[in-house]
Parts: C-alpha cells; structure tokens; sequence
C-alpha cells in the first residue's frame, strides 16, 4: 500500500483519510449509495408535502 500510495504522491495518512468517508466502497457501490439517498431525500420531501396537505384538508373541515 505504501507503495502505491508514493507512486501517486500523497502520503499514508492523506489515502486513509480519503478513504474513512467510503467505508472501503469501490466505486459501483459509492454510485449507488449516492443514488439512494437522491432517492430518499426525494421520497422524504414528498412525504412532507403530502403530510401538510392532509393537514390543510383537516384544518379546512
């Protein structure tokens, strides 16, 4: 690892900070992470949104 990490020069510490926030993903995984939490923050605000149109509906009753 060492090594490889000179070839591309940055130092030991740089690579293993850079890699903590992945987990040790490869990158079909990271893609895919990502693409998840679009898809949840999307399925979250149209929760929110439905919520307060019930809300609406019942305050207007």
């Amino acid at each position: 690892m060492a090594v490889a990490v000179r070839k591309i020069g940055i130092s030991l510490h740089t690579f293993y900070r850079w890699r903590k926030p992945n987990c040790g993903m490869n990158r079909a995984q990271l893609t895919r992470l990502k693409k998840l939490q679009n898809e949840k923050l999307t399925l979250r605000r149209a929760a929110s949104e439905l919520t307060l149109e019930k809300l609406i509906l019942i305050g207007a009753a």
